[in-house]
């Protein structure tokens, strides 16, 4: 049934489907354990899943942990046709002004990436297209004009947030020390350094003198931004709010990007949301 159920999948990579085989097989020793019947519509369920993830691979590592969700939501839509499992993210074909978000794995390899480039001041441009894209999902221009005064720190809740010209975006908390500090060693003019003002596309200009290791994509703004779109979407905040402090977003970004927010099925806890509990 594990091997079936990973064939199902269609992966193109040996590596990717050992990978799936290694996951899929614990959670089903899991599941049977358990008392679940060695059935595929009974195994693979949102919900167990997810218990699966926060119980028994509790002590794994957050990035581990993301990508075994991952693979077990792309086997539980192969392998299932009755579980409620999200619909698989649709290709962003004429979408070009939103991209995928970044798995986790990508997301530590650019940062492992900035720390190790060959000058100060390309780590100085990496950090602050990292700080904030992921942070505050910054758009392209935003991210070259923002400078130490536009990121201010609230003293009684140590809210670190940008003030920008039409609305004011939270940093989140993981990256708002680092944001900080970057302000710190740079209070004046970008963040990102001195850029070309005169250039067609002054970002793509920065990034080019950045070296990238060949395994991670390309490192760009929008994507960038989807990513910290994701990321807020699972922070219990109100569509109208979300509006506010991403600026221009559609309608139909919203519904592209939505199989990439981690949905709460454990226990149901997405019904009870929705009935106000």
């Amino acid at each position: 049934m594990v091997t079936e159920a990973v064939a199902a999948t269609g992966y193109d990579s040996i590596h990717g489907a050992h990978f799936a085989l290694r996951v899929v097989s614990g959670f089903v020793s899991w599941a049977e354990d358990d008392g679940v019947a060695l059935d595929p519509e009974a195994i693979f369920q949102p919900e167990r899943a997810e218990r699966f993830i926060g119980g028994a691979r509790a002590g794994a590592t957050r990035r581990t942990r993301a990508n075994e969700r991952s693979v077990l939501r792309r086997v539980g839509r192969a392998a299932t046709t009755k579980a409620p499992w999200p619909g698989e993210p649709q290709p962003f074909q004429g979408h070009v002004h939103l991209k995928p978000p970044y798995t986790p794995a990508e997301v530590t390899g650019f940062w492992e990436a900035a720390a190790h480039q060959a000058t100060e001041h390309r780590q100085r441009v990496m950090s602050a297209m990292l700080l904030l894209g992921l942070g505050a999902g910054l758009k392209p221009r935003e991210v070259l004009d923002c400078t130490a005064s536009d990121v201010q720190c609230e003293r009684s809740s140590g809210l670190t947030a940008i003030f920008l010209e039409d609305r004011t975006v939270p940093v989140l908390d993981i990256y708002a020390e680092r944001l900080r500090a970057l302000c710190r060693a740079h209070p004046i003019g970008p963040l990102i350094g001195q850029w070309n003002r005169s250039r067609r596309d002054p970002f793509t200009g920065l990034r080019r003198g950045i070296e990238i290791p060949s395994h991670l994509p390309t490192l760009t703004a929008p994507r960038l931004r989807t990513t910290w779109m994701a990321t807020v979407l699972t922070h219990d905040l109100r569509v109208s709010e979300f509006m506010v402090i991403a600026g221009t977003v559609s309608s139909k970004s919203l519904e592209v990007i939505a199989p990439y927010v981690e949905g709460r099925w454990t226990g149901n806890e997405y019904l009870h949301k929705a009935a106000g509990r």
